[in-house]
């Protein structure tokens, strides 16, 4: 039986008009969150595989990725804290939040 080609439509970019496909922004954020690697250290090991890139490119990947990703996530989990009425926390200092009514949150 010969080989078959099989054509697919090319999948939509994680950032717009960036270079960062999905599997390489998520190998950077990988490396920053989860290895906690640092910038400089990250473009160095880009460096050795011969791929020039800086750190400041890389953070804006991160800002663009977290706030296009993440921001959805955030919104659910403080709809989801908003609607209750206690809310537990330790003795982390945080922000006193104000509710849809314009009332200090209790």
């Amino acid at each position: 039986m010969p080989a078959q080609i099989k054509w697919v439509q090319a999948l939509q970019p994680a950032i717009q008009y960036r270079l960062a496909d999905t599997s390489v922004l998520m190998k950077v954020l990988h490396d920053k969150f989860v290895l906690h690697i640092l910038l400089y250290r990250q473009v160095n090991e880009w460096m050795r595989y011969g791929l020039e890139n800086d750190d400041k490119n890389l953070s804006n990947w991160y800002i663009q990725a977290t706030h296009d990703w993440l921001m959805l996530v955030f919104e659910r989990m403080k709809m989801l804290m908003m609607n209750n009425f206690v809310m537990h926390v330790d003795e982390t200092f945080a922000k006193k939040i104000i509710d849809r009514t314009g009332n200090p949150a209790r």
